[in-house]
C-alpha cells in the first residue's frame, strides 16, 4: 500500500544503510582503483586503448600520448600490389580503404574524482579542434566501486611488516570517460 503524499501504486524503494562510525582507534586506508594493464602503442587494434588521467598528469602529457596512438593506428602495412593484374590491385586498395574506415581506432581518455576535470578539458581540446571536423568525441560518464580497508591506527609496521584487515568498505567513484576517434 502506497504511504501518504505519494501516487498510488507507486512504491518506495528502500535507503541504503548507512555505514557504522570509525571508533578512535581505526581509519581507513584507500586501496588503488583496479585496472587492465595499458595496452602498447603498436599492439593489436582489438585491445582497448585506454589512457588513465590522474589530477598530477600534465595536460600536454596526456595530449601526447593519445596522439602516439593514433599516428600508430594511421601507419599501416603497405598493400601487395601485382604488376598484372590492374582490377586486383583496385579491389585490394579498396578492401585496405574500407577496412581501415571500419576499424575507426577509437583512444579512451578516464579520469576519476579530481581528474574529471582534467578528462573534460582533454575531450573538449579534441573537440575543438579544427571545428570539430577532425574528431570525434564520444562522453560518457559512469561510476565504479572502490574498495577502502578499515585498519588500527598504530599498525603502520608490526612486527612483521604485516598490517591485518579488519573489514573492507567499498564506496563509489565517479568516473568520466571520453572516446576519441579519427573522422
Amino acid at each position: 500500500m502506497a504511504k501518504e503524499g505519494q501516487p498510488p501504486g507507486s512504491t518506495a524503494k528502500p535507503r541504503p544503510k548507512k555505514l557504522e562510525r570509525l571508533s578512535k582507534d581505526k581509519k581507513i586506508q584507500k586501496r588503488p582503483l583496479l585496472h587492465p594493464s595499458i595496452a602498447g602503442i603498436h599492439s593489436s587494434s582489438k585491445t582497448p586503448r585506454i589512457i588513465y588521467v590522474s589530477s598530477k598528469t600534465p595536460f600536454i602529457s596526456a595530449l601526447k600520448r593519445a596522439q602516439k596512438y593514433f599516428d600508430a593506428s594511421s601507419k599501416t602495412p603497405g598493400i601487395k600490389l601485382s604488376a598484372h593484374d590492374d582490377r586486383a590491385n583496385l579491389r585490394a586498395i579498396e578492401e585496405s580503404v574500407k577496412k581501415q574506415q571500419m576499424e575507426g581506432q577509437v583512444v579512451t581518455l578516464k579520469g576519476t574524482g579530481k581528474a574529471i576535470e582534467k578528462v573534460l578539458q582533454l575531450g573538449m581540446w579534441f573537440q575543438d579542434q579544427d571545428a570539430g571536423a577532425r574528431f570525434a568525441v564520444i562522453w560518457r560518464t559512469a561510476s565504479v566501486g572502490a574498495v577502502d580497508d578499515v585498519v588500527q591506527k598504530g599498525d603502520q609496521g608490526s612486527e612483521e611488516g604485516v598490517s591485518f584487515v579488519e573489514e573492507s568498505r567499498i564506496r563509489r567513484v565517479s568516473v568520466l570517460e571520453v572516446d576519441v576517434s579519427l573522422k
